[in-house]
């Protein structure tokens, strides 16, 4: 079955679905390295291509996704209090931000399927 059966267009949201899945794939590419004491952490030098092509599939600058992934950002009482995030922590929400990432892409998917031919979709019964 193609996307186009689905209710895909072939040329934007196609080559838009592809960027998200891949962006996906390229978040997952990103290593942290340890900075002074462990408290912090930086992209390390080997993942940094993997960073700049997610930055670009996701249409943002390296240097805003680089902080998405490598500090915690809190607003109280209307002001903006930045902590630096360990490499454990921001792999964790490396991982966290590919997952809505890609939530968001398959409820997108599901909303373009439902309102077109319910017959797309077929279930199989597995078992007896």
């Amino acid at each position: 079955m193609t996307l186009e059966r689905l209710g895909v267009r072939p040329s934007v949201e196609q080559r838009s679905l592809y960027a998200v899945v891949a962006s996906v794939l390229m978040l997952g590419s990103i290593a942290f390295e340890e900075v002074d004491d462990g408290s912090r952490c930086k992209v390390a030098a080997k993942a940094e291509g993997s960073l700049g092509r997610a930055a670009d599939l996701l249409g943002c600058s390296v240097a805003s996704l680089e902080r998405a992934v490598s500090q915690r950002t809190l607003i109280i009482g209307g002001n903006e209090i930045v902590s630096p995030l360990s490499a454990k922590d921001a792999a964790f929400g490396r991982d966290s931000l590919g997952k809505a990432i890609y939530s968001e892409v398959f409820d997108w998917l599901v909303r373009k399927v439902s309102p077109q031919d319910q017959s797309a979709i077929s279930v199989r019964k597995v078992g007896p």
